[in-house]
C-alpha cells in the first residue's frame, strides 16, 4: 500500500526529555510531524480538538494518566490511533490500556527500535 502523509503524532508525555526523543524520531519521518504534551488534561483537550492520526501516549503520568486520555480519546476522536509507551510492562496494565482504547502496548526499554514501524504499520491499517 502507498504512503500516505502527512500524519500528525501528537506525543503525550510528562518526562520532557522523552517526548523530545520521540519528537525527533517521529520527525526524521518526513510524512509525519509532531506536537508534544505533557499533562494529561491538555493531552485530552488538543486529542479531542485537533483529531491527530495518532498519538504515542505514555501510560504513567499524574491525574489518570494515559488510561484517561485513551479513554476520552476513544470516546471523542475514536478514530485516532493510540500507542501506549511504558517501562511498567505487566499484564494487568497492558489490558488496562488496551481496554481504555490503545492499539498496541510498547515497551519503553525494549521495543522502541520498533515504534516506527508499528507507527506506519497502523497508520496504513496494515496492523
Amino acid at each position: 500500500m502507498a504512503a500516505r502523509g502527512p500524519w500528525s503524532i501528537l506525543i503525550v508525555d510528562d518526562e520532557p526529555m522523552i517526548a523530545s526523543a520521540l519528537a525527533d524520531l517521529v520527525a526524521a519521518e518526513p510524512s509525519f510531524t509532531t506536537r508534544i504534551v505533557e499533562d494529561v488534561e491538555t493531552a485530552i483537550a488538543i486529542g479531542c480538538e485537533s483529531r491527530p492520526d495518532a498519538v504515542l501516549l505514555d501510560v504513567r503520568m499524574p491525574d489518570g494518566g494515559g488510561v484517561r486520555v485513551a479513554r476520552a480519546l476513544r470516546d471523542c476522536a475514536p478514530d485516532v490511533k493510540v500507542v501506549a509507551l511504558s517501562a511498567e510492562t505487566g499484564a494487568a496494565i497492558r489490558r488496562e490500556m488496551i481496554d481504555a482504547g490503545a492499539l498496541i502496548f510498547l515497551d519503553k526499554s525494549s521495543d522502541m527500535p520498533d515504534l516506527m514501524v508499528v507507527l506506519r504499520r497502523i497508520l496504513e491499517d496494515e496492523s
